[in-house]
């Protein structure tokens, strides 16, 4: 291992890495788009399976992969080229979202319970900037923007040398961010009345509350679409009432906002206000406790519509649709 070539490889965490908090938050990193169980047991036999997974594309999707998909090379590599000791640059967005050190070797997660669901993980102990890394060279970008690649090996020594400056920069404990947990009760408050709205009839169409609640707690609209569907999840309805299909990856705070909400739809939709207000505090640790705690957490936090705060959700201006909606119920 002391006399091992450290390599640099690209990996995103879902189209535009999405989940790449999953990622750091969990020490790991994953590929997931083709489950072919556990790939140990393809051990030294990399032509099996990169044709078996081109035939699948074709037999599946033949107009995307009319001449079969290369995604089995990707996979090869990420088990069998990847080794303890190389370094991952997570990428998405124009942005480096960390980078981190494989501290281990690979295995097969058959039921992940986290958002993004990839079973095939390697650990790694990431580092994270403050803020996504976007001042890169051009030569780099265009490597590390390869759309048909979610994991490919930087070779470019001058690549390679850009990447080892930014990844001892942030190393340095001094200067990492901690990466916030998954949704928080507040986020997930929001999730669960988007839901509650579109099923009573109060939004047009779907795409408008995911947006308008994208902005105001500032995850993407992907993420905010996914925590939609995990809701669905809790709605013992049958699938045919329900207003969004079911993605069964749930966060357990998630059932817990939504048994809540559910068993008094009427008097949740009225505490609106008070999670808005706790969106505006940068620090979530104030807001660890029960349900019943939010007034007593917001009784001496006062925000004015509109204002902004130096939190990085906060200087998201808030949605004007969703301001509108928190006032019916203060008037």
């Amino acid at each position: 291992m002391k006399n091992q070539l450290v390599k640099y490889w690209k990996i995103s965490a879902g189209k535009e890495s999405i989940f790449w908090k999953d990622f750091v938050n969990n020490n790991f990193a994953a590929f997931g788009e083709w489950d072919e169980g556990n790939l140990d047991q393809y051990k030294d036999q990399k032509k099996k399976l990169v044709e078996r997974l081109k035939k699948y594309s074709i037999k599946t999707w033949p107009k995307k992969y009319s001449q079969g998909s290369t995604s089995g090379y990707q996979l090869w590599n990420f088990y069998d080229s990847l080794k303890p000791g190389d370094i991952l640059i997570l990428y998405g967005k124009l942005s480096i979202f960390a980078i981190g050190e494989v501290t281990g070797r690979y295995w097969y997660e058959e039921a992940p319970n986290d958002e993004c669901g990839y079973p095939h993980r390697v650990p790694v102990k990431w580092a994270v900037p403050e803020y996504p890394i976007t001042n890169l060279s051009k030569n780099l970008i265009k490597k590390l923007s390869k759309p048909t690649d979610t994991f490919h090996e930087i070779k470019s020594l001058e690549n390679i040398v850009q990447l080892k400056k930014i990844y001892e920069n942030i190393a340095d404990p001094s200067r990492v961010k901690d990466v916030p947990n998954d949704w928080d009760k507040a986020e997930c408050y929001f999730a669960v009345w988007g839901y509650d709205q579109i099923d009573i009839g109060d939004y047009t169409t779907k795409q408008e509350i995911i947006r308008d609640i994208s902005e105001l707690i500032g995850r993407t609209e992907k993420s905010v679409e996914y925590k939609l569907q995990n809701v669905s999840h809790f709605d013992q309805r049958p699938r045919e009432q329900k207003p969004f299909a079911e993605k069964r990856n749930a966060q357990k705070l998630l059932g817990q906002v939504f048994k809540w909400y559910w068993s008094d739809r009427e008097k949740a939709r009225k505490s609106y206000s008070d999670f808005e207000q706790l969106l505006q505090i940068r620090d979530k640790s104030d807001f660890q406790g029960d349900i019943s705690d939010v007034k007593k957490s917001t009784s001496t936090l006062f925000v004015e519509e509109g204002q902004l705060t130096k939190s990085q959700q906060g200087q998201r201006k808030r949605s004007r649709k969703l301001l509108e909606e928190g006032r019916k119920h203060f008037k």
